[in-house]
């Protein structure tokens, strides 16, 4: 069931229906399938064939987290994060953030490394948790280091404007080249704000010596992204 609901809903041998992928994940869920529940949730959540209920939503991602799926822990901490389908509660947003990390293997980068840098920002900004800027220093890192674009930029950010961390415009601009060809190689459509920072850097000479001819191929790169 769960493996027809994953073909209707990407059009894998058939066309793309998400009303009958829908029939079939709850049928799955239904049963106790740990995976058809988390999906289940995330399609109330995003409303695409079923309705849109955030409560919902809710009801089926505790249902799939506490059956041990990584995927619904990461949805269920956004949720708390939010406030959607959910009373907000940061401390227990934070919470699932560690036990979806906790919960993901090594192989499931994407999900680890997001579980990481959401954990770096609610260290960061004290979301559930007192605020620990050098242990939001920390998850930044190893959610950069993992793949994670999103805390490859807030670690150039940091290193730019010596947030947290002593300022170095040379580690800034290292991060922000790092965020602007991660987000590009997974086809995304690329973080000009990250290429716009180095080539000012290019630019004003901070971290390099000035150099206009990289500024612009860098300006271009942002323009494009």
């Amino acid at each position: 069931m769960y493996k027809l609901y994953g073909m209707y809903y990407s059009g894998e041998g058939v066309v793309t229906d998400y009303a009958k992928a829908v029939e079939w994940v709850r049928k799955a869920a239904e049963l106790g399938n740990a995976d058809a529940m988390a999906s289940l949730g995330l399609r109330h959540y995003y409303g695409d064939g079923a309705e849109k209920d955030y409560e919902k939503a809710a009801n089926w991602c505790s249902k799939a987290a506490e059956a041990g799926s990584s995927k619904a822990m990461l949805q269920l901490a956004e949720m708390y994060e939010e406030g959607n389908g959910v009373p907000k509660d940061h401390q227990k947003s934070q919470q699932w953030y560690q036990k979806a990390f906790d919960s993901y293997n090594t192989d499931a980068k994407a999900g680890r490394s997001y579980a990481m840098y959401r954990l770096g920002e609610m260290y960061y900004y004290g979301w559930g948790t007192g605020k620990d800027a050098n242990e939001a220093i920390v998850w930044y890192v190893k959610a950069a280091n993992a793949g994670n674009s999103d805390a490859m930029y807030e670690l150039g950010d940091k290193y730019y404007y010596g947030w947290t961390v002593t300022e170095d415009p040379n580690k800034a601009m290292q991060w922000y080249a790092r965020a602007f060809s991660s987000y590009r190689k997974d086809a995304e459509a690329g973080n000009s704000d990250a290429a716009q920072k180095v080539a000012e850097m290019y630019e004003n000479g901070e971290g390099v010596a000035v150099d206009y001819t990289r500024a612009m191929e860098w300006y271009s790169k942002a323009a494009e992204g």
